[in-house]
């Protein structure tokens, strides 16, 4: 499951994304909001994610002492660091929840130290500009 939701990311495909959502997902922006259902992701973090002019790819990495999504965020100087980490719940074959460690710079710091790579935190808020 966890490919296919990195190939759909990777190709910006927020429909295929979605497709792989129970239509009540409940997504966990720690420590910031959480969204409820699929739709409102679409409308809301999904929409902002694609208007982002920063490219985005993520992998599948066992991080946290079990498989996550890391996604790294290209700067405008071409070079890659972590932005975020998705923890994804799945069940009968769909994703019912995730979590996404955008302002979790403590977090992001320590996956990016196990993988040997660099991070790009926001603080611990969602006005927080990016470092």
């Amino acid at each position: 499951m966890l490919e296919h939701y990195v190939d759909a990311f990777n190709r910006r495909d927020v429909d295929a994304l979605v497709a792989l959502f129970h239509s009540d997902i409940v997504n966990e922006i720690v420590g910031v909001a959480d969204e409820v259902g699929a739709e409102v992701m679409k409308q809301n973090s999904l929409a902002e994610w694609l208007a982002d002019p920063l490219p985005t790819r993520a992998l599948v990495h066992p991080a946290c002492g079990r498989p996550v999504v890391v996604v790294l965020q290209r700067d405008a100087a071409g070079g890659e660091a972590i932005a975020w980490v998705v923890d994804v719940s799945v069940s009968d074959g769909r994703v019912y929840a995730q979590r996404l460690y955008c302002f979790c710079p403590e977090l992001l710091e320590e996956v990016g130290a196990a993988l040997g790579l660099p991070v790009r935190t926001r603080g611990h808020v969602y006005a927080g500009a990016p470092s």
